[in-house]
């Protein structure tokens, strides 16, 4: 019987430097082939009110980028067959925002506390098949590609296993 190719989350743990977060997340694969996954952030986000750190290593519902901006790829990590890796993710200590529904002049830009976090949402993307950018002009676009790409998406909540202030 073939082994689903399924990457796992396991061990995550938070520590706070006072200078920058740093994010230890352990991935296991007990297929039997390598898979690849993303090493770079997305997004970030922090709910202040139920101090939910939102960690994303994928592009899935992300907007689309701005005619003439530039689309950075992410970094990927490559897991063996019946391995696992620590993927080790710095992090703002602060994330900051447009404050939402305000109607003001200019933006109000808010503060949000990440360090304050005791709760993680944690989603990574993965392929068996190593991403490789198509240089060909298409209708796709850049994030699009990588939404295709992707096989599966590993998710965490919950506390981190070590919180470290």
């Amino acid at each position: 019987m073939a082994t689903k190719r399924e990457l796992k989350i396991g061990d995550v743990d938070l520590q706070d430097d006072a200078a920058k977060l740093t994010l230890r997340v352990s991935l296991q694969n007990q297929s039997g082939r390598t898979l690849h996954a993303y090493a770079t952030p997305r997004a970030l986000r922090y709910d202040p009110a139920t101090k939910t750190l939102e960690v994303q290593l994928s592009d899935r519902g992300l907007q689309q980028t701005r005619l003439g901006s530039i689309f950075l790829h992410p970094k990927f990590i490559a897991v063996d067959p019946n391995s696992a890796v620590t993927l080790e993710l710095p992090l703002p200590r602060v994330i900051a925002r447009i404050k939402p529904g305000q109607e003001e002049i200019a933006p109000v830009v808010e503060e949000l506390p990440a360090y304050e976090a005791n709760r993680i949402d944690l989603e990574i993307a993965y392929s068996g098949t190593p991403f490789y950018p198509d240089p060909r002009p298409g209708t796709k676009s850049p994030r699009q590609v990588l939404i295709d790409w992707a096989e599966g998406v590993a998710k965490y909540s919950g506390r981190p296993t070590e919180v470290k202030h």
